[in-house]
Formats: structure tokens, C-alpha cells, sequence
């Protein structure tokens, strides 16, 4: 299970997010979910750790090996990213010699499609060993005909915004120190930058310049030239032991595109790390503490609406067992059978009796699927695929393997 919470947990703050798990656990109509795509001109957000890139017709992910490969929707089958000939399809070293690399070896890197092209954000060490950069690199939808576009200090990406063929990362660089026996380490002090890459110049800017112990700039959702931002970051470097001493902050932004002036927003207010966020048509998604005294109520939190613009709030449920998603958010309620889905698009909650998400992890959405893992009670083990948004009321039937 520590992998696949891996999966969805941000770099810079994956040590808080234990903090704050006790207060996870982790009148509504049967409806199909509206999982309408986005298309050119509008954003895309991306909040997860692992390589997780709907395309429309099918979803690119890495196995936990490491290797890229893309499920065909409609054939319901997946294949291995790699058309070199006499490929042996083994992991590498940037030691080995680039020809000799498989192109389907992508280790941790994340990524995108845009334009008809295949994007991914590559973690590289500098020579020396003291620290990363990203690289990004450039390539057919085959992962032919690569090109790097750019290369930007700091290896930990926190999330991205991609709109047309612009850009928007957030990357953070830990300060390094030397040890006394030789060699370097990384401190709890980060530079958090917010880049914009134009990927067809390969021009990159910097927006947003942040730095704190353990912190790290995340953007919550994205709409028309807004980009909706979060900093998180302790005043005392955090040692896992510490937090009241640390003191924990939490602020949120909107920066606008066109004028490049930031505004704090959402004050007062304290989202619970790692738990993921949505933006629609101006209404923020978010999860907070539910602030109860007792057992039961502190393994729920409130999933909760609010207007960007009046600041006016809606308590959505009192939730446990939440999953954001991309259009709609996945939980459960203490008392009540199966689960529930609340669809941002329709505005509304889904019964979804059949459900049940003490089985079922969902990385994130894949179109009109969830890419998830799903535990399998006969071998006791955690399965990874694919599962049909609009059958999730139905429960986890239908379920397409992927993978294993």
C-alpha cells in the first residue's frame, strides 16, 4: 500500500501528509458521472506523483517497474512504449549510451500530450552529484524522434498545468550540504519556483519564486487565465518529531496570467495536505478537517464547495475515505452503505451502493475511466487497471487489469 500512496502524495510535502492521516480514513439519485474531456484552449491539471496521461483514445502510465505503456481504450489492451528494433526492454543508467537505451524507460518521470506530441519531466543529476535538474524532453507519441526543450534547476516537481503548448511547473530544489566525511546530502531548506515553458520556443520563465523548511508550491486547479496556487512550508526545519514547534503554513493563491499580480485567497482556511483539489466554473473543491472531538468524527473530513469569486461555502458531506478527481470526488459516509460520488460538473451526489473504497485505491482519473488498484480478496494482493467511471455504481464490475 506505502507505493501506491506514493503515488499520489507530493514530494515536497510526502513527510507532513503522515501528520495528518488520522484525520483521514483514508438525498442522492443513481446517475451516470458527467465525464466530458477537455479539449484545446483549456487546461489540464496534473496532482499525481506517477506517469498518468489521458489522451482521449487511451492512457500512457509507467508499471511499477518503471516502463511506459499505453492502454487503447477502446481495445481495451495495453503495449509497451518502445519500436526499437532488438530492444531487450531493460531499465538504465544515464551512464549507458542513449542508443542503447529503452525508449519504454521512464523510472519516475511524469508527463503530458499536447499538440499531438508526448512530453516527459526527467529528473538528471548534476555532474557532481550535488543536486537535480528537470529536463524536458520532447517526442512522437511513440517516444520516436525525442528533442530536449529545456532544462530547469531542481528536480522535485510538486504538479503542472499544461494549456496548448504552454507550461506551467512547479519544481523544488532542496539546498544541499556538505558532509564532514565527503559527499553531499540534501537539507530541509527549498527554493520553490512556478516555471512557464513555452514548448515550442523552449523559452522559460520564472512566475512565482517561494522558499521555506519542507516546502513546496502546488497549483490547485486552473481556469481561463487563472492559475490557482498553494505554499505549504514549516518555519523551523521539521523533523518528523517537531510540528507544533514547526508551525505549519498554509497559504493559497490566484496569479493571474495576463497581469502577473498573485492575490491571497481562501483565508482562514486550512486544506488537508495531499488530499487533491478541483476548480469548475469558479467553485472550489477541497477537503478540510472536520474539527470533530470524537474518534469517528476525526477519521472524517469535510468535503466542502466555495465560490472564488462571494467566498460563499457549501459542506458537501462529512466524508471518509475521500478521492479527488479530476471531475468528481470518491467517499464514503460513517452509518451508510457503499459509496457516494460527488459529479463538479452536474453539481450533485451520486448513491453508488455497490461501491465499496476500502477495495478500491483510485490514482487518478483516466478519462472516462479511473486508473486505480483494486485489492483482490482471493490472492490478498493489490491489482492495478482500469475501471469505468460510469459503472461505479454498479461497484468494481468490469474491472480491466493492466500491469500485474
Amino acid at each position: 500500500m506505502e507505493y501506491m500512496e506514493g503515488k499520489r502524495m507530493k514530494k515536497g510535502m510526502v513527510f507532513v501528509y503522515g501528520i495528518f492521516m488520522f484525520l483521514l480514513a483514508g438525498c442522492a439519485q443513481d446517475s451516470a458521472v458527467d465525464v466530458s474531456g477537455k479539449t484545446d484552449g483549456e487546461f489540464r491539471v496534473y496532482q499525481t506523483l506517477c506517469m498518468a496521461v489521458d489522451t482521449g483514445d487511451g492512457f500512457y502510465y509507467s508499471d511499477n517497474e518503471g516502463f511506459l505503456k499505453y492502454f487503447d481504450y477502446q481495445a481495451k489492451k495495453e503495449s509497451l512504449v518502445c519500436n526499437k528494433p532488438n530492444c531487450r526492454h531493460d531499465s538504465w543508467s544515464e551512464s549507458m549510451p542513449q542508443e542503447e537505451r529503452c525508449d519504454a524507460y521512464v523510472w519516475t518521470s511524469r508527463g503530458f500530450v499536447t499538440g499531438g506530441k508526448l512530453y516527459l519531466l526527467e529528473e538528471s543529476f548534476w555532474e557532481d552529484g550535488a543536486g537535480t535538474k528537470l529536463r524536458i524532453v520532447e517526442s512522437d507519441l511513440d517516444r520516436t524522434g525525442q528533442r530536449e526543450i529545456q532544462t530547469l534547476d531542481g528536480g522535485m516537481v510538486t504538479d503542472f498545468a499544461v494549456k496548448d503548448k504552454i507550461l506551467y511547473v512547479s519544481v523544488g530544489q532542496s539546498e544541499m550540504m556538505e558532509m564532514e566525511g565527503g559527499g553531499w546530502q540534501n537539507s530541509a531548506k527549498c527554493r520553490n519556483k512556478l516555471y512557464r515553458v513555452d514548448l515550442e520556443e523552449g523559452l522559460a520563465e520564472v512566475l512565482v519564486e517561494k522558499e521555506g523548511f519542507n516546502s513546496d508550491i502546488g497549483i490547485m486547479g486552473a481556469e481561463g487565465d487563472m492559475l490557482y496556487l498553494d505554499f505549504n512550508y514549516f518555519e523551523k526545519e521539521f523533523d518528523g518529531t517537531n510540528f507544533e514547534e514547526a508551525k505549519l503554513h498554509q497559504e493559497y493563491y490566484a496569479y493571474s496570467l495576463e497581469t502577473k499580480n498573485m492575490a491571497k485567497i481562501l483565508q482562514g482556511k486550512a486544506l488537508l495536505p495531499g488530499t487533491g483539489t478541483a476548480i469548475t466554473d469558479g467553485k472550489f473543491y477541497g477537503c478540510m478537517a472536520s474539527g470533530g472531538k470524537t474518534a469517528e468524527e476525526q477519521n472524517t473530513s469535510d468535503l466542502k464547495k466555495i465560490d472564488l469569486d462571494t467566498g460563499e461555502e457549501e459542506l458537501i458531506a462529512h466524508a471518509k475515505n475521500l478521492h479527488m478527481m479530476e471531475s468528481c470526488a470518491l467517499y464514503e459516509k460513517t452509518g451508510e452503505m457503499g459509496g457516494f460520488v460527488y459529479d463538479f460538473g452536474q453539481g450533485k451526489e451520486i448513491a453508488a451502493s455497490a461501491m465499496k473504497l476500502d477495495n478500491l485505491y483510485p490514482y487518478c482519473q483516466a478519462g472516462d475511466y479511473l486508473y486505480a488498484a483494486l485489492y483482490d480478496e482471493k490472492s490478498q494482493k493489490y491489482v492495478t487497471g482500469f475501471l469505468a467511471l460510469e459503472s461505479l455504481a454498479e461497484g468494481e464490475g468490469g474491472f480491466i487489469s493492466v500491469g500485474n
